[in-house]
């Protein structure tokens, strides 16, 4: 595994970083030890707030003390998280479209959409359904509405 290039590893580690923490990774020898090791001593997360229809913080999530940089090239992950905590559908703001643009066309990180709240409608489901690149939606809403009561659970 030695010969393997580099670029091998980590397109391999950025993969695998979403799913599991790589410790058991770093104590193999040669290449895919040493890829393993920085992999784990730098992934991190990229997460973008909405409330109430605006853009209103990104930052990064560290999953290792050992460092305090975020370089794009260790970026597991770009998560939106969808908030509108009055239970009422939020207007998209204008600026929204153009904001989240920037971010959710990085080629770092696999995109993630989280909602944390079911207050959605047509247009939203729309924008965010228009995402090509969406790797994964996580739904923390309760589904209180009579509508998801017919839903069978496969």
């Amino acid at each position: 595994m030695n010969d393997l290039p580099y670029a091998f590893f980590d397109d391999l580690f950025s993969r695998t970083t979403v799913l599991r923490p790589l410790f058991e990774h770093e104590m193999l020898s040669g290449r895919f030890g040493q890829c393993a090791s920085c992999w784990e001593e730098n992934y991190h997360d990229k997460q973008l707030q909405i409330l109430d229809g605006r853009l209103i913080d990104v930052f990064c999530l560290r999953y290792s003390t050992k460092t305090s940089l975020f370089s794009a090239k260790f970026r597991a992950r770009n998560m939106v998280v969808y908030y509108a905590f009055n239970g009422e559908v939020p207007k998209i703001d204008p600026k929204l479209h153009r904001s989240l643009d920037k971010y959710r066309k990085e080629r770092q990180g696999m995109l993630y959409l989280c909602l944390r709240s079911s207050a959605l409608d047509a247009e939203w489901i729309q924008m965010f359904s228009s995402w090509k690149n969406l790797n994964s939606l996580h739904f923390f809403a309760l589904l209180l509405d009579p509508s998801f009561s017919s839903w069978k659970i496969c």
